[in-house]
């Protein structure tokens, strides 16, 4: 009886000794630190892992109102990082034979109102949706940024109100497009088969086992009834607090952890899914995981892909296999190296649109001490000239966010362009690229171990680029230009609208009622007024039917048809309409109206 008192006492007090180990140096934590602060983020939970060793670190501050310091025992959110957890867990079922990887959908779920073209040639499956080629878009707006949701909401929910968010863009199983909607029909397969909730579930069969007692899928927050004492308070970037809510999709960005929690998750991929001397998940399903081999890309040639949800990651001169998280409040990152016996866990406690988070990976990759893995392929791949063909304007296959097809397609074009023979992508607003190839389809980009980019056409003779983890389609240059024409004048004519307006009004109240104008400026200015009051109200309920969303859904609706009642008005008056500037101004902006309501933007109903 002494000896097992002494053994257990050796235990407590050994565990907290191992999770301390110094793996990375203390000039790299100091540089860990010292970046967090030139980026403004408030604070951090880190975990290392090599070999045996681990470390788990807290920097910066739990909550930026307190002051109270991060020890890293604190609990996180991880946002998408969710989806790896949550993939493990579908894993664990096909290991047990409770499901198969290529079985349709609509064999769990078979009232799901899926819009397939390819249905009877290619049904969705369960590999499809863990592996985001689903052909599914992302998300709505609502799905993440609404208060109508609760902890309990019915999963189903999130396409119910409107089944046409299940539309498929692309054939099953071709091309990557990531889709947290895809996630949570995996949320609902898994209680289809479990017959009880998700959350439960994955917390007794996958998390339980696993030894991760601090870390739920169940709904925590910094507020209210959910609170958690050791959650770390999430943050925007202008130091507001952001406390957790709850989202319609959220088996794809609900789950709490800790740092030390984490490394079971890295032991797990490291040790290809062998606990405590059992394997828990098969070693074929681990090794799957983030190596893509059926999209278009992926049986090219390109390496890197998105597989059961991971992602193989060729950043920094190292591959990893990787996911990284963003949720309200909250900037994540999970690296693992199983070539190497390491990897990294790192939660942000601050959703900062302006910070480099990415300093901080890089700063942990060289924390490992990993030799870089940087082919000398840019000088021996025997470079030839690329064809011309593949020059031109390249814009996203899959909407990300319906009904922004069209925004999406003019801020997230690339151009691709050539010089002496040498391709160069230009994203937009972002650093040029230039590749090499040797055989005119697969390229590499400078600091690429591998193979980063691939072109490619069909049998219809339309031509795509693709890095594996997206795919953009080629398009006609005039598909960008007179888009970004038409919502250029189409803004400036609003604001020429307003100006005029007021500076009737100024000059003479009582004659702004008989401007032919009128109308479209009242509606003008309740949009601006629309546009503000959501803007200070706060992105969280930008989703929601509230009066400021249904107050921009009015004057989204009352602009075009004012602009059209204003033109009938300059039509019936005497003289040559064409020689006012206000009815040109009416009329540009009558036809970015026009553009937007062909592509599903006006009106616009956040909710919908």
């Amino acid at each position: 009886m002494r000896y097992i008192i002494i053994l257990l006492v050796w235990i407590l007090h050994f565990q907290p000794i191992v999770a301390s180990a110094q793996v990375v140096s203390k000039a790299i934590e100091n540089r860990l630190m010292e970046i967090l602060t030139a980026e403004k983020i408030s604070g951090a939970v880190i975990s290392v892992l090599n070999a045996d060793s681990v470390q788990v670190l807290g920097m910066g501050v739990k909550n930026m109102h307190t002051g109270e310091k991060m020890t890293g025992q604190e609990k996180v959110h991880v946002g998408s990082i969710t989806k790896t957890i949550l993939a493990l867990g579908v894993l664990r079922m096909a290991t047990e034979n409770k499901l198969k990887l290529d079985d349709p959908v609509h064999q769990y779920l078979p009232g799901l109102p899926f819009d397939n073209p390819w249905e009877k040639e290619q049904p969705i499956t369960i590999r499809h949706l863990l592996d985001h080629t689903s052909g599914l878009s992302d998300l709505r707006l609502w799905h993440f940024f609404s208060t109508g949701s609760n902890p309990d909401t019915p999963l189903e929910s999130f396409y119910q109100s409107n089944p046409a968010v299940l539309k498929i863009y692309s054939k099953p199983g071709s091309v990557f497009s990531y889709s947290n909607m895809g996630y949570t029909l995996l949320g609902m397969v898994i209680e289809a088969i479990a017959k009880e909730r998700y959350e439960r579930y994955l917390d007794s069969v996958l998390l339980k086992p696993l030894g991760m007692q601090q870390s739920s899928f169940q709904f925590y927050s910094q507020t209210g009834v959910e609170a958690v004492s050791d959650l770390a308070m999430g943050h925007f970037d202008n130091g507001e607090m952001a406390p957790a809510m709850p989202i319609f999709l959220r088996p794809a960005g609900q789950f709490t952890t800790t740092g030390e929690d984490m490394v079971c998750i890295m032991k797990l991929l490291l040790n290809r899914g062998v606990v405590n001397g059992e394997q828990f998940i098969r070693k074929d399903l681990i090794d799957q995981i983030g190596k893509q081999t059926q999209t278009i890309a992926a049986v090219n040639g390109l390496p890197n892909g998105y597989a059961l949800g991971a992602v193989s990651r060729d950043r920094h001169g190292v591959v990893g296999i990787a996911h990284s998280g963003n949720i309200i409040g909250y900037k994540a990152m999970l690296y693992v190296f199983p070539n190497r016996g390491k990897g990294f866990f790192i939660a942000c406690n601050m959703d900062s649109e302006s910070a480099d988070y990415e300093r901080l990976n890089r700063m942990l990759i060289a924390g490992l001490s990993m030799d870089s893995e940087i082919l000398p392929t840019m000088a021996s791949i025997h470079p030839r000239k690329a064809s011309k063909k593949w020059v031109g304007y390249y814009a996203p296959l899959i909407p990300k966010v319906e009904p922004f097809q069209l925004l999406e397609r003019i801020s997230s074009f690339t151009n691709v362009s050539m010089d002496n023979g040498t391709l160069s992508l230009q994203p937009f607003q972002k650093k040029s690229v230039q590749l090499l190839t040797n055989d005119n389809r697969l390229f590499i980009a400078d600091g690429k171990v591998g193979y980063s980019h691939l072109f490619y056409e069909n049998e219809a003779g339309e031509k795509f680029l693709t890095t594996g983890t997206q795919t953009l389609k080629k398009l006609n240059g005039i598909q960008l230009i007179l888009p970004m024409i038409s919502i250029s004048m189409g803004v400036i004519s609003l604001v020429l609208l307003l100006l005029l307006g007021t500076i009737q009004l100024i000059k003479s109240p009582a004659t702004v009622q008989q401007q032919a104008y009128s109308y479209a400026y009242y509606a003008a200015w309740l949009l601006v007024i629309g546009g503000i009051l959501a803007a200070s109200k706060g992105i969280i309920y930008v989703g929601d039917k509230n009066m400021v969303t249904m107050l921009l859904y009015a004057a989204s609706v009352a602009l075009p048809v004012s602009c059209a009642l204003s033109i009938f008005r300059y039509c019936r008056q005497p003289g040559n309409p064409f020689k006012k500037v206000d009815f040109w101004v009416l009329v540009f902006l009558s036809q970015c109206c026009l553009l937007l309501g062909m592509n599903g933007m006006l009106p616009f109903a956040t909710w919908s």
